[in-house]
């Protein structure tokens, strides 16, 4: 028997990133938990509006989260985290790596690029 899921089991979960995460951090190191998170390099707000589901190119579903440009430096160091959390909640709903990137001056910005979150079909 084959194995299947429907796109609205997927999408409960991304909608739980939509409607929660509210603020996006660049982070030196994995941040523990959201207050870490808070105190990242770089800080942006996010909205609901950030998040694209849709299918996924491979399988499953996919939510796109939308790039951020231009966000000021807080503090300096080595970036290699990005982290989706909420204050309001006090949770990290996602961590990712990102390519390492020394943040040296807080007179200078940083780009978050457009990046994707996949849940594969079952298999």
């Amino acid at each position: 028997m084959a194995k299947t899921v429907h796109d609205d089991v997927l999408n409960g979960a991304f909608n739980i990133l939509r409607e929660n995460a509210k603020s996006m951090s660049v982070c030196a190191g994995q941040p523990a938990n959201a207050a870490a998170a808070s105190s990242g390099l770089a800080i942006v707000a996010v909205s609901s509006d950030d998040f694209t589901i849709a299918d996924s190119s491979v399988s499953g579903r996919k939510v796109t989260i939308a790039q951020k440009a231009t966000i000021a430096v807080a503090t300096t160091g080595v970036a290699d985290h990005v982290a989706l959390y909420s204050t309001v909640t006090n949770k990290i709903y996602y961590i990712t790596t990102c390519s390492s990137q020394a943040l040296t001056s807080t007179s200078n910005t940083v780009t978050i690029p457009a990046w994707d979150i996949t849940i594969a079909d079952p298999v």
